[in-house]
């Protein structure tokens, strides 16, 4: 199982990305790096095809072994946070913005918050009841 959920997915990934950022590239699909010097132009969106490899992976294990509910709620918020990557992507959200909408897509694992306690080196657990979540 471990093979099937981190190796392959990997290995598609290598495999394909190349091959994507040369189409991405070649559709001119493209944007600055601020993060780099000289400002290079890069390849954008390449997260989208991340995005469904990860899922093509997830939904391929959800035929071949058991899946739980968490299993299943799992992959609802890696795609809700992949869709919101792409949407980031597109459009610029706003800062503020971007808090809320990150907080609903990590809502469906509230439910499994059952300790609500954070424990910090040197000091302690510390409850932060319904702030936690």
């Amino acid at each position: 199982m471990l093979t099937s959920n981190f190796l392959v997915p990997l290995i598609i990934t290598a495999v394909s990305m190349p091959y994507f950022i040369r189409k991405l590239i070649e559709y001119n699909i493209v944007a600055k790096d601020v993060y780099k010097k000289g400002l290079p132009m890069v390849a954008d969106r390449g997260g989208t095809a991340i995005l469904l490899i990860a899922m093509l992976s997830l939904s391929m294990n959800s035929l071949f072994f058991k899946f739980t509910s968490t299993n299943y709620v799992a992959m609802i918020v890696i795609a809700l946070f992949g869709l919101f990557g792409i949407l980031d992507d597109m459009i610029n959200i706003g800062r503020a913005s971007k808090f809320l909408i990150l907080y609903y897509c990590s809502y469906p694992l509230i439910q499994y918050a059952t300790h609500t306690a954070v424990t910090l080196p040197n000091i302690g657990d510390i409850e932060l009841g319904i702030i936690y979540l």
